[in-house]
Formats: structure tokens, C-alpha cells, sequence
């Protein structure tokens, strides 16, 4: 009987070992994709960035790449709203994460929009001050976590003047974006006698 006992006690320990294994490689290191936009001021009405612009949230984010706050980062226009696209390791809603962004959009505001007297300069920082979240202070924020795969290709949609229509499916498998709107443009084409091919 204690050789059965013996036994028990080493499967046990062993299963214990492999389940703590899992949970190791389940525990390996997020990514957060955030994109995070902003209205600071544009050239001929709301048209476009300044390329001043561009370059000072490139020299913003490049210093926090450089310190290690973010994985790497990419600025865009998308009409007249200036669009950081950042890639980090903190999370969700990461208030690290989010002031910076905050503080881009204060510096591009203060060090070009208004020297530049550009149309509607801060439009979008409806707050003199930073909370620790984006959210309801004017910038517009789309983020997903993701473990990464050895190749994780992803595509941002950006737009402007637009109804928003996209959303984050959170389905892991695809991690993709909802396209409502399509349906619903598909529908109203009809409706109005367009074609089109499916």
C-alpha cells in the first residue's frame, strides 16, 4: 500500500508542477495596442495637421520610447485629428499611458497650434487639467490587450467626420473590428437604388 501512496504522492507533485508551468506561460507579458486621437488645431479650417505638428508629437513619443514608458508608437493624421498609435506593456486605460498622450496634445497645442494661430488650436482638451484617464476629456481613445503572436499583424481604421461605427469584437481568435456600418450603408444603398457586388 505505501508504494501505491509513494506513488500518488509523485503524480500529484508532478501534475502540481506542469499546472504551475501553464500558468507561467499564461502569465507572459501583454501587449496594449492604444490609439489615442486628438482635434489640436488644424490648417485651413478642419482640413488638416501641420507638419509641425507631426514632428512635435514624433519628437514627444520618440523621448518616451527612449526611456522605455512604450514599445514603439507611430503618428498620423486622419483629417484634422492628430492620432498616436502606441504600443506598450501597461495595460488598459494605463493612466502612464494616457498622459502621455494628454501631454502630447498640450505641448503640440501650446508649442505650434496656437503660435501658428491654427484654426480651433486644443480644440479636443476639454480640460485644463489631466484626471489619469482620457475619457471624457475630449481626446478619443480606442485600446485592446493582446498576447502576441510571432506575427501580429493589426490595421487601424481612422477616420474623421464620421458617425462611429467601429467597435473592438474582443474575440481573441480574430481579433478584429466590427464593421456595423457596412450593413447598414450596404442597406442604405439599396434603399436608395445604388448597386454594388458582394
Amino acid at each position: 500500500m505505501d508504494g501505491f501512496k509513494e506513488r500518488g504522492d509523485v503524480l500529484k507533485k508532478e501534475g502540481k508542477e506542469r499546472e504551475r508551468e501553464r500558468e507561467r506561460e499564461n502569465e507572459k507579458e501583454k501587449t496594449t495596442i492604444s490609439v489615442i486621437k486628438a482635434d489640436v488645431g488644424s490648417i485651413a479650417g478642419h482640413y488638416a495637421v501641420h507638419p509641425k505638428q507631426l514632428e512635435t508629437a514624433e519628437k514627444f513619443l520618440s523621448k518616451a520610447k527612449e526611456e522605455g514608458l512604450i514599445l514603439d508608437y507611430r503618428v498620423f493624421n486622419a483629417g484634422d485629428d492628430l492620432e498616436l498609435l502606441i504600443t506598450h506593456r501597461r495595460g488598459e486605460n494605463n493612466p502612464e499611458i494616457h498622459g502621455l498622450a494628454w501631454r502630447t496634445f498640450l505641448e503640440v497645442t501650446n508649442k505650434v497650434s496656437k503660435p501658428l494661430k491654427l484654426y480651433a488650436a486644443g480644440q479636443d482638451l476639454l480640460s485644463d487639467t489631466f484626471s489619469g484617464n482620457v475619457r471624457g476629456m475630449g481626446p478619443g481613445l480606442a485600446e485592446m490587450e493582446i498576447e502576441e503572436r510571432a506575427s501580429e499583424p493589426f490595421i487601424v481604421f481612422a477616420a474623421d467626420k464620421t458617425e462611429r461605427f467601429l467597435r473592438n469584437s474582443g474575440n481573441p481568435g480574430t481579433r478584429g473590428l466590427e464593421l456595423h456600418a457596412l450593413q447598414n450603408l450596404r442597406r442604405s444603398m439599396e434603399h436608395r437604388g445604388a448597386h454594388h457586388r458582394s
